[in-house]
């Protein structure tokens, strides 16, 4: 994994784009294709109803500095689907 900074919001999510950067880049990865499937809002649901439900566990923003801000269980999920040896690395195992 290479040493790219991993940006937050002021909620706490993490960035997918910098996770995305820190993974490779492949386009097959795209923060965009996690977010479309179904077990990433199944998860983003789940995670709405049982954590802070006032604070969204997904944020896209546009921009020069925007992103795909996530919970840290999507970012988790996010790290796994790109590879179980990319989850491992990001969390220091």
């Amino acid at each position: 994994m290479q040493q790219t900074p991993i940006r937050r919001d002021q909620e706490g999510r993490y960035c997918l784009n910098d996770l995305h950067r820190a993974a490779g880049g492949e386009k097959r990865h795209l923060p965009a294709e996690f977010i479309r499937l179904g077990s990433t809002k199944e998860l983003a649901a789940a995670v709405s109803n049982y954590g802070d439900s006032h604070i969204s566990p997904i944020d896209l923003s546009r921009g020069r500095y925007g992103g795909t801000y996530v919970h840290e269980d999507l970012a988790i999920d996010y790290a796994a689907w790109i590879s179980p040896v990319f989850k491992l690395g990001l969390l220091g195992v």
